[in-house]
């Protein structure tokens, strides 16, 4: 019967210690002079500027060959994007394919421009100048000013509200503004527009009163 009566005893005193470590550090966190939250805030806005990086890539019997080709369709695509927007070149470099012999040049490019409707005619021209790929089409805004206070305060009304969740009597002392961004995610609205995600994050610290 001793052997019964054991484990119950054990169980009460682990119990009672467990509360025991658990309380003064409830204590603690209640009795703190100052708390920080983190804030995030979140708005779509829509798009008025896309990218469309594109490469072209030529192959021939010779190095000099493969470039000049290259170079002759980078003329065509300069021609035909005359007034659509920015055009920039990223990258260019040329190799000879061990396997073929043969010799490939290829250059990336991006077009940056306003006209966001007319993606699918764009990249259909571009194929037409001889564009081998279209690597990514990428939505942005132009100007985030417009939406960064905005997004700044709905960043700080996140944090207040976890604040609030205390129940104590706190009062803001600082805000540490990580800055804002945005990106496209893949996000539409209703008529199908495309929308790009503004984000702001921040870090407020509040002490007691």
């Amino acid at each position: 019967m001793k052997k019964l009566l054991f484990y119950p005893v054990v169980f009460l005193m682990i119990t009672a210690f467990c509360l025991g470590a658990v309380i003064p550090v409830s204590a603690e966190c209640t009795d703190a002079d100052s708390a920080t939250f983190s804030g995030k805030g979140v708005l779509y806005v829509p798009a008025d500027t896309v990218s469309v990086s594109f490469s072209i890539e030529t192959r021939a019997d010779s190095q000099e060959a493969a470039q000049k080709q290259n170079t002759a369709v980078t003329e065509k695509i300069k021609s035909a994007c005359t007034g659509l927007g920015c055009l920039n070149e990223d990258s260019f470099y040329s190799f000879e394919d061990p396997c073929s012999g043969k010799h490939s040049a290829t250059r990336c490019m991006t077009l940056t421009t306003g006209k966001i409707n007319s993606v699918a005619t764009i990249t259909q021209k571009l194929t037409e100048c001889g564009v081998t790929g279209i690597n990514y089409t990428c939505y942005s805004v132009k100007n985030l000013k417009p939406y960064q206070d905005k997004v700044l305060r709905l960043a700080i009304e996140d944090a207040e509200s976890k604040a609030a969740g205390l129940g104590l009597q706190l009062k803001l002392s600082s805000i540490s503004d990580f800055g804002c961004y945005s990106y496209y995610d893949g996000k539409c609205d209703q008529n199908g527009s495309k929308l790009v995600l503004v984000e702001c994050n921040v870090s407020v610290l509040y002490e007691r009163k």
